[in-house]
Formats: C-alpha cells, sequence, structure tokens
C-alpha cells in the first residue's frame, strides 16, 4: 500500500474595512470610510507659488489672502496687491442691509476697509488688532483683554463721537483675548484661561457676559474655529468640542496624536483642519464632530485657512487646496499597513493577496524572516507572491499606484502544508 502524504490545504481570508482596523497599526493615511469602503480622502491641487516670506494665510467669507514678511497683503483669487499699515493677521466680511459687501483687514498695521469686487482699501485705523469679528451688525476688535465694538451697522466708526460704539476693558485675571467667534445669538471669546459668552439686549446696546464652565487648561491662539453647531478648539490637553455651554475633550484612537503650541487650523464643510503631531511627524487631522469621527493626510501645512469655498494651505511655499475625495487621490499614497502575526497565521504560506476595489496597487512584504518584495496589479487581480509566514512579525504595505483607487477589501490567500 502506497505511502500516503498530507495534503496541502488552501484558504482566503477576506478582510474587510472593519477587520484591516484590527491589524494592528492600521491608520486611514488620506482615506476616508464610507458605506465600508474606503476613498481618498482629500485631493490636493496646486494653487501656485507662495514663497517662502510667506507670514500668513487668512480668508474672509469671500476671499483669500497672503500676508508677507514685509508687510505686503496679497488677495490670491484676484492676485490684487493691498496696500494695508503693517503685518496683516487677518479678515472678516461685513455685509450690509443694502448687499455691499466689504472685507476688514486687521493686525499690526490697524484696521484696512477693503472692497473685494473693485479692489479699492482704505486705512481707518493705525491702531493694533489682534482679532475681529462681524455680531449684531457691529465690528467687534480685540487688542489684549480690551474688547472695542463700532456703532450699528458702521464698521468703520470706533471714536467717541459714534453712537453705539464703545470699548469694554476685560479683568487682565483670563488673560488675553485669543479668538472672537459669533455663535447663533452671542459672540463667543476665548482667553487664554477661560470663555465668556457674550449676549447683546434687543436693543444691542447693552451687554452681558457669562462664563463658561471649563478646565481643561490654557486655550491655544488659532485653534479656534467652527464648524456649524460645534466650536473645537485646543489645549495643551487635546482637542476640545463646545456645543451650547459644554465643552468635552474629543478622543482619539491614535494615542501618539499631539497638538503643537503654535496652532494651524481651519474649518470647511462641516469638518475641524489642524496641523498637529503624530509620533513625533507633521500632518493633517481632519476631525467632524457631527459624526464623532476624523481620518488623517500625510500634508505637512504650516499655514491653513477655510471658507465656504475650500480650504487651503500652506505647503513648503506652495499653495495647495484641499478638496473631499471623490475617487482622486494623490499619487503612491500610502494606504494600509499590516501586522499578519497578529492575525495568528504562524506556519502557513501566504500565496497571494488579492485587493477588491478599483485602481492600481502595490504590496509591499517585509518580515524579520524574509527579504522585503514588492507585487503590483490591477484591482481585484490576485497578486502573487510565496513567503512563508513566520512566528515573528510579518508585514504587508499596500499602496496606490494611481489618482484614482477604491478598497472594499483585501483578500490573503493562504496554504497550510501538511493539514
Amino acid at each position: 500500500m502506497a505511502k500516503r502524504f498530507p495534503s496541502d490545504v488552501r484558504s482566503e481570508k477576506v478582510l474587510a474595512i472593519s477587520d484591516l482596523k484590527k491589524c494592528g497599526r492600521y491608520r486611514p493615511m488620506d482615506l476616508r470610510e464610507e458605506d465600508g469602503v474606503l476613498l481618498p480622502a482629500l485631493c490636493f491641487s496646486d494653487e501656485g507659488d507662495l514663497g517662502y516670506d510667506v507670514a500668513a494665510l487668512f480668508a474672509s467669507e469671500d476671499a483669500l489672502y497672503a500676508a508677507f514678511a514685509g508687510g505686503e497683503v496679497r488677495e490670491l483669487f484676484s492676485q490684487r496687491e493691498i496696500t494695508v499699515g503693517g503685518n496683516t493677521l487677518g479678515a472678516v466680511t461685513f455685509c450690509s442691509r443694502e448687499g455691499v459687501r466689504r472685507d476688514y483687514l486687521f493686525g499690526e498695521g490697524g484696521l484696512t476697509e477693503y472692497d473685494v469686487a473693485s479692489g479699492t482699501a482704505q486705512l481707518l485705523s493705525g491702531e493694533r488688532v489682534r482679532h475681529a469679528a462681524i455680531f449684531r451688525e457691529r465690528l467687534f476688535l480685540s487688542e489684549k483683554s480690551v474688547l472695542r465694538y463700532s456703532a450699528p451697522l458702521s464698521p468703520g466708526k470706533f471714536d467717541l463721537l459714534s453712537e453705539g460704539s464703545g470699548e469694554i476693558p476685560l479683568s487682565a485675571v483670563g488673560g488675553d483675548i485669543l479668538a472672537l467667534l459669533p455663535y447663533g445669538d452671542r459672540l463667543v471669546l476665548f482667553r487664554t484661561h477661560e470663555i465668556l459668552i457674550l449676549r447683546a439686549d434687543a436693543n444691542d446696546y447693552d451687554f452681558s457676559f457669562e462664563r463658561v464652565k471649563f478646565d481643561g487648561g490654557e486655550i491655544r491662539e488659532g485653534s479656534v474655529q467652527t464648524t456649524g453647531r460645534h466650536i473645537l478648539f485646543q489645549t495643551e490637553r487635546g482637542l476640545y468640542r463646545m456645543e451650547g455651554k459644554r465643552c468635552k475633550r474629543v478622543e482619539f484612537s491614535d494615542e501618539g496624536i499631539l497638538f503643537p503650541a503654535s496652532a494651524a487650523s481651519a474649518s470647511n464643510g462641516g469638518r475641524y483642519f489642524s496641523a498637529i503631531l503624530l509620533d513625533g511627524a507633521l500632518c493633517l487631522l481632519v476631525y467632524d464632530p457631527e459624526k464623532e469621527d476624523y481620518f488623517l493626510s500625510n500634508a505637512y501645512p504650516t499655514m491653513l485657512a477655510g471658507n465656504k469655498k475650500g480650504v487651503w494651505m500652506n505647503i513648503d511655499g506652495l499653495l495647495m487646496r484641499a478638496e473631499q475625495g471623490s475617487g482622486n487621490g494623490p499619487l503612491d499614497t500610502y494606504l494600509l499597513y499590516m501586522e499578519l502575526d497578529r492575525l495568528n497565521f504562524s506556519g502557513k504560506v501566504l500565496e497571494g493577496v488579492t485587493v477588491a476595489g478599483r485602481g492600481s496597487f502595490s504590496v509591499t512584504v517585509k518580515g524579520a524572516n524574509a527579504p522585503e518584495k514588492e507585487y503590483a496589479a490591477e484591482a481585484n487581480e490576485r497578486i502573487p507572491l510565496r513567503h512563508t509566514l513566520p512566528a515573528g512579525k510579518l508585514n504587508l504595505v499596500v499602496r496606490a499606484k494611481g489618482k484614482e483607487f477604491s478598497i472594499r477589501s483585501v483578500t490573503l490567500h493562504l496554504r497550510e502544508v501538511g493539514a
């Protein structure tokens, strides 16, 4: 009787998106999940060269501005140069009851009125302004712990002779004013050590303040944004979400996320964008407070600005626009990093990998007892490989090789010898 040898047993392990998250250090860089499919999270378009002397990037409702080290300001959509009194920090838009829209640029050089349509500018005041906001048809300005407001419907009138204008000096205990943010029927003042809500009565001449209970640490300037129902801001303890009068710290599954002291942030489409540190590397966080979900991007912005038209960032002197992906992503995107030893495949042979979805991909196999090899194929095609899965670590790295892709699942084709 002929001796019988044990036969090989082949099997497949289909890893859906939910399974991929269990394979160790899965981080959806440049990806977003939608109905169980991974898609490019952000698309980046090159909007031109800013140069390396750009000092600030900021947006109003209708325009995008860059301020440069020498005090020059340029409106980037029209490429117009604007004459201002000195270094500029930001801009807000005021719309009159007749529908006339003007931007008010503010900063160390004072306050400048700018007509976006005609390109004309007028210096209104040389007094330094750190922050500004439009609220109750008034322009509010702040410097250190002093809040000033214009006459109603007259955003350029702050003098004592202008009826309805005034000044509110705040106690120095709460620190400098770091942000002014209109939020429904209130104006929220973020200070170093406290959050105040300013309300106006029916005739808008009497103001009252209410303190928001918050003990999450020192608030960071440049981090405060509104996404609709929510206000997002940062402290040294992390990211906080404010809704109504309640503040709650945002929890992230990635333990290595840190928020740098010099915050760069923006908002668009109900999402919060911020430059962060992840395991020491600078990258971009995109957080959706409605879904309480987030993704990370390999972009490295040093400046961010956003309005209803989009989010722009300064990356190494280039102006880049970020938009939610609809099938187009950056070339050679880092997609998935899988630690297969966590799936208990020790002693088996990995014969192939199939990436189900759309596009072209490469798979790189890394292991302590196996040489690193890279394989390429189209989506839904089996990529043949031959690696014995050791008891030690064996990793797979999947990358997109084109600008259009989606991923539904990753299938591992396995063989167990002599089962």
